[in-house]
């Protein structure tokens, strides 16, 4: 399987390339208009060929936080994509078997995501530790909210928009911050916990905007 790494890591690349390029022009449109619907699939394809290049690469050179930093971007996209389909969850809709399978096996692998955190803290891996774990916490709360909308009915009429919109930038949030840790060492030399959740600090702001306005 090694021989196939040198054309898994250039589809890597270039998904994660066209995901980073194509991501910021949803955030910047008129929501709903034909470029974002475009864009957005774009971002969605981009973020799917990371996805199944990084999670084959971890499994063939066994790197666990890359597996479960593969599934964690993903889940993220992929749950702000389902949204799309559940816009009557306020109205009774229900989920579907791939919803409800995307939540709960993300949900296993978050969980992991914590207790290897944990574990490379033990280990004095701290700055890595702590990135496991917060992104982990960050995935538990989101699986959480998820099924929980989906056993007891929201109210509100927004909440496929407050899902999407959170899963989608989530996911670009990813694209950037591979981007940044890729790049941090050779050329900016930010503290590695700091290249990690920095994207993570400047666009979750942008997150709460946007569920705010339309909440109200």
């Amino acid at each position: 399987m090694e021989k196939y790494l040198p054309w898994l890591m250039i589809a890597h690349i270039a998904g994660g390339t066209l995901s980073l390029i194509s991501g910021i022009v949803p955030m910047f449109v008129t929501k709903g208009n034909n470029i974002h619907r475009l864009f957005g699939k774009i971002f969605f394809f981009g973020m799917t060929v990371v996805f199944l290049t990084g999670f084959t690469v971890s499994i063939i050179k066994n790197i666990p936080f890359l597996l479960l930093i593969s599934i964690f971007s993903y889940y993220l996209v992929a749950n702000g994509y389902r949204s799309l389909y559940l816009k009557k969850l306020h109205g009774g809709q229900k989920p579907t078997v791939v919803d409800w399978l995307l939540n709960i096996v993300s949900g296993i692998f978050m969980v992991g995501m914590v207790v290897f955190g944990s574990y490379l803290i033990i280990k004095g891996a701290v700055q890595m530790g702590i990135v496991s774990l917060v992104f982990g916490i960050i995935g538990i709360r989101g699986v959480i909210t998820t099924i929980r909308n989906f056993i007891k009915q929201p109210t509100s009429k927004t909440i496929w928009i407050e899902g999407h919109i959170g899963g989608m930038v989530g996911g670009y949030i990813a694209s950037v911050t591979a981007f940044l840790v890729i790049n941090n060492e050779r050329y900016i030399g930010l503290p590695m916990v700091v290249s990690w959740l920095l994207p993570t600090v400047l666009l979750v702001p942008y997150i709460i905007y946007w569920t705010r306005k339309y909440k109200r």
